[in-house]
């Protein structure tokens, strides 16, 4: 997980620090939680130039609890 040391993702920090860009945040809840996040980055892999390859339950976002 190198990301952490990528240029994008050092700004995203930093600008989340500053309340007049970013805003502030609130206590969230369970039923109602102040952050969510979607991810959509087990879509598509490219290994060393090579898409992986994905059984069909893999792109099943609403069931793919159960197989993994």
């Amino acid at each position: 997980m190198t990301e952490r040391f990528e240029v994008t993702t050092i700004l995203q920090k930093l600008l989340s620090l500053k309340e007049d860009i970013f805003g502030k945040l609130t206590n969230g809840t369970k039923e109602d939680p102040a952050v969510t996040k979607v991810s959509v980055h087990h879509f598509s892999k490219i290994v060393s130039g090579t898409s992986l390859l994905r059984p069909a339950w893999f792109f099943d976002v609403e069931n793919r609890r159960r197989y993994c």
